[in-house]
């Protein structure tokens, strides 16, 4: 029940600042939730990849195109990053 009333909260509060909020300050918040996203992403890839994880077939069709674009990228990065210190050639 908690989770609903903070939740009614919530989507209170956004319709209040929604309306409040001309374009450009509503395109920042965008801009900005947008930045979020993908440095959490990029994190949790990033974290996978220096972790040496394996990511599976299944997993690798669940992400979204940008995901598999910054996954292979951080991989990319992490295979030269070993390479240059003596490492393995995958």
């Amino acid at each position: 029940m908690e989770r609903q009333v903070l939740w009614v909260q919530s989507i209170r509060f956004f319709r209040s600042w929604l309306i409040a909020s001309n374009d450009e300050q509503i395109m920042e918040a965008i801009h900005n939730y947008n930045e979020r996203a993908e440095t959490l992403e990029k994190s949790l890839i990033q974290l996978s990849v220096m972790s040496e994880g394996k990511v599976s077939l299944t997993e690798v069709y669940n992400m979204t195109f940008t995901q598999r674009e910054m996954y292979i990228k951080l991989f990319n990065e992490y295979n030269d990053m070993k390479n240059k210190k003596g490492g393995f050639n995958i």
